[in-house]
């Protein structure tokens, strides 16, 4: 009996076809039969490089994990490494994590095949099957200028109340000041609200530079200047002077800051207005050791002996207007002006010193004809900020040198009102 020769040819055809179909499943199927290898013991949590220690020197550094599924990859991981300044033409891998019995890498490790501004394409492969394998696309970005000519400074500081539990609102530095003559490079002030704990605050940098170190001494050396990370509270509080300073990739550069924090409102007296003379007749030059008491809120000392700086009459019986004080006789002075320091610290108590000079039978309040002889004293205390920083009068001919170091219009001037009850009739 004989077979055709098409029924035949039929099954070996079908026999084929039946055998092309049962291994024609994708590698990259999570389907497929390679269960036993799981590409997740491969992933690369780090990439450290033989030539520099990223974790020093690196700006950034990321990792785009690729996809799984079923412990198969289905795309691409990314690894972006950028690197300061550094005249390295090649990298390389410096070790992988996983078991090199159970996977393979290439370029291999060790191998300079990186070079800076090109992406390379990593390849992981398992022992056991090459045909699936996990992928990294790698670039490295190194910064193109070089630690001499990088530009360094200190551009702002913000005390964030997100930073600061103390604060209701976020704070700004007012000015950060060039200085061309002095030991350090610049001056940053800020003013926060009264009662702020100058002891507690968290300050945030806005810089051009490679890292900030600080120190509570701005004459300090380097030693003695610290790590700032930001986030961290500093100790703002007198006489404690932090200074900052932003240093270049090598540390071989930088430029100081000094910072001062203070309040606008230096002073609190106790009354707003004081009559001098409660009863007493006050004529040719008269003192009031004390006329008025007030507390000291500034963080730096303010200099005893302060004195006005405007005296303005507003209510005489006389005309025209006469002055009977002297802008150097009205002064804010400490309560034992016999202490050494002559200084007015925060939280202090401290006293209104009047001297005044009122013609013969000018002053009572006993006498028909009484009037009332009023003025408004004002002090524009400023900061001087040399060596030790404090608070003392504005000058009027504030010019040159002295204002690179002055910090004028930084408080609220202080105000008080003088009454005097008077008489114009002589005896």
């Amino acid at each position: 009996m004989k077979t055709p020769i098409f029924t035949i040819t039929l099954l070996i055809v079908t026999s084929l076809f039946s055998s092309s179909c049962d291994s024609d499943d994708s590698p990259t199927d999570p389907k497929n039969n390679n269960q036993n290898v799981d590409f997740k013991e491969a992933l690369l949590l780090s990439f450290p490089l033989s030539e520099i220690d990223i974790t020093l020197k690196a700006d950034g550094i990321s990792i785009e994990q690729p996809t799984m599924i079923n412990g198969v990859p289905q795309n691409k991981g990314k690894i972006t490494i950028e690197l300061e300044y550094n005249e390295i033409s090649k990298f390389s891998l410096k070790q992988v994590d996983f078991d090199d019995s159970k996977f393979n890498i290439s370029p291999n490790v060790g191998e300079k095949d990186i070079i800076p501004g090109e992406t390379i394409t990593y390849r992981i492969t398992s022992t056991k099957d090459t045909n699936i394998s996990l992928e990294y696309d790698v670039l490295i970005i190194t910064k193109d200028i070089a630690p001499a000519l990088q530009k360094l400074n200190i551009t702002g500081l913000h005390f964030l109340k997100s930073d600061n539990l103390n604060l209701n609102e976020d704070i700004t530095s007012i000015e950060v000041r060039e200085h061309t003559n002095q030991s350090y490079n610049g001056t940053i002030m800020v003013t926060v609200p009264n009662g702020t704990n100058f002891s507690d605050l968290t300050p945030k940098l806005d810089f051009e530079g490679s890292s900030i170190h600080y120190t509570s001494s701005h004459y300090g050396t380097h030693p003695n200047f610290e790590v700032y990370t930001q986030g961290s509270s500093i100790d703002f509080k007198f006489p404690n002077i932090i200074a900052f300073r932003v240093y270049n990739s090598d540390e071989t550069n930088y430029r100081e800051y000094r910072v001062l924090v203070d309040v606008k409102k230096l002073i609190t007296f106790d009354e707003e207005s004081v009559t001098l003379n409660n009863g007493n007749i006050i004529s040719h030059i008269h003192t009031f050791d004390n006329a008025l008491g007030f507390t000291y809120h500034g963080n730096y000392p303010i200099n005893s002996k302060l004195t006005s700086s405007k005296i303005e009459v507003t209510k005489t019986p006389e005309t025209p207007s006469k002055n009977y004080y002297f802008e150097n006789s009205i002064r804010l002075m400490e309560n034992n002006p016999t202490d050494s320091n002559n200084e007015i610290q925060t939280g202090e108590r401290g006293k209104l010193y009047i001297e005044l000079n009122f013609p013969g039978n000018f002053v009572s309040n006993t006498t028909s004809g009484i009037s009332s002889y009023i003025v408004d004293v004002m002090f524009n205390p400023m900061l001087e900020s040399y060596a030790t920083p404090s608070v003392t009068k504005t000058l009027n001919n504030n010019t040159g040198a002295l204002k690179d170091l002055n910090f004028l219009l930084l408080y609220d001037p202080i105000k008080i009102e003088l009454k005097a009850n008077v008489y114009t009739t002589a005896l």
